[in-house]
């Protein structure tokens, strides 16, 4: 499989002041703009990501989950995504280990 197989390409518009933040967050992190949009992306989606459970249907926050969103949110944007990917790693690696 070509790499180009994975990836779909495609236009998107966005508002201009929307642009430059993106453009600024890749920059500050030496990413491509695609890079930045496409990681922002995979942990808007992330079951794990703290924000996307509570902005999408796990209702309120419990304290313990309030306070892990607090740390979170004191985190670099590299190290939120860092941080998530080992998360994906230890529970699919727990759920394997208790099967």
């Amino acid at each position: 499989m070509s790499s180009d197989d994975r990836y779909q390409r495609v236009n998107l518009r966005i508002p201009r002041d929307l642009h430059a933040q993106v453009m600024e967050a890749a920059d500050a992190r030496s990413h491509s703009m695609n890079a930045e949009i496409v990681q922002r992306l995979e942990v808007s989606f992330s079951p794990y990501s703290p924000i996307s459970a509570i902005m999408y249907g796990m209702g309120e926050a419990s304290a313990v989950e309030r306070q892990i969103l607090g740390l979170w949110r004191q985190l670099s944007e590299e190290d939120q995504f860092l941080l998530l990917r080992s998360a994906e790693r230890f529970a699919r690696d727990t759920k394997h280990s208790r099967s």
